[in-house]
């Protein structure tokens, strides 16, 4: 595991080095300002191949083609979401391809936490398609998309084809029902909302 709070420095870096190979868990998440690059995170991970979670929660200037040349394969817990409220992110950060994400980890995935990223929604349609695959999907168990453009059907199928979730994070979805925009939580609660889209 490494837990870090990264602030930058001029000094070049050596780029004969290499690298963490052994790394498991890499955490770089923060509730402020992030100096955080697709650059920094390639210096740390180039080597790392064993990395099964990743947590850039804050890391704004984090981009879709950094994640794909990420040289894990396996990675189980991802955590991109955005959650400062007192400082505006979706100023200053692109738009994040969520399509690229679940078609290198779509299979191995057990958390995905996209919260507060600018998605494009049809990007994000054929992501969450791309998670639950053509059957059911027996890895995922925790999904947060709060604040993003998802749609109910996309929903409905991630409900219909996730199993074993337990945790959906639905708050401030504006294209979702009212009673759906919360954090469902538990198999009870889970369960509920797939017996209110059977009933529909």
């Amino acid at each position: 595991l490494l837990n870090l709070v990264w602030f930058p420095k001029t000094r070049k870096a050596d780029q004969s080095r290499a690298g963490f190979t052994d790394l498991e868990e890499l955490c770089l998440a923060t509730s402020i300002e992030s100096f955080v690059s697709d650059d920094v995170i390639l210096r740390i991970l180039r080597s790392s191949t064993r990395l099964r979670t990743l947590d850039l929660r804050g890391c704004f200037r984090v981009s879709s083609t950094l994640l794909k040349q990420l040289p894990c394969e396996d990675l189980e817990h991802l955590y991109l979401g955005l959650y400062c409220e007192s400082f505006n992110y979706n100023l200053l950060c692109d738009e994040l391809k969520s399509e690229p994400i679940t078609m290198k980890w779509g299979s191995t995935l057990r958390d995905l936490d996209i919260t507060g990223r600018r998605c494009p929604q049809e990007d994000l349609e054929r992501s969450m398609k791309r998670l639950v695959g053509s059957g059911r999907n027996q890895t995922l168990h925790s999904l947060s998309v709060a604040c993003t453009k998802i749609s109910q059907d996309t929903v409905c199928a991630i409900l219909m084809g996730c199993p074993i979730l337990r945790h959906l994070n639905l708050t401030s979805c504006r294209s979702l029902p009212r009673g759906w925009k919360k954090v469902h939580r538990g198999e009870n609660e889970i369960q509920k909302l797939r017996n209110q889209i059977q009933d529909n």
